[in-house]
């Protein structure tokens, strides 16, 4: 399967859902189309993190993050949330070129929104 996220990656490679951080620095740093195309992707990850937080309660289970109920994140919001944590990463060395940001994203909202359990 070939794959293309609005220019960010088009490849003969299969498609996988996982960007690593040079991709995300290299979107970012050749803007247009392919940030835009992250800051997308970005943003329906967080959502699917959310929606992922309404199964887990609905079945009594710990969501994995807890946001303020009336807090829609944006772009912007979810953009902050992940430089935060690929910051704090940088600085403990536990991030490279080739970790995946997926996770790291939700690193992050686990970290800007902890649970009371």
């Amino acid at each position: 399967m070939h794959f293309c996220l609005l220019g960010i990656i088009c490849s003969g490679a299969p498609a996988n859902a996982d960007f690593s951080l040079k991709v995300y620095k290299d979107a970012k740093a050749e803007g247009g189309v392919n940030w835009a195309g992250m800051r997308l992707y970005l943003l329906g990850l967080s959502d699917g993190y959310g929606y992922a937080n309404v199964v887990l309660v609905k079945r009594q289970q710990p969501p994995l993050f807890c946001p303020p109920e009336n807090l829609g994140l944006t772009a912007d919001n979810v953009i902050d949330i992940l430089e935060k944590t690929i910051s704090a990463m940088t600085v403990m060395k536990r991030m490279s070129d080739d970790t995946i940001i997926d996770y790291t994203l939700l690193q992050g909202l686990e970290a800007t929104f902890p649970c009371k359990h």
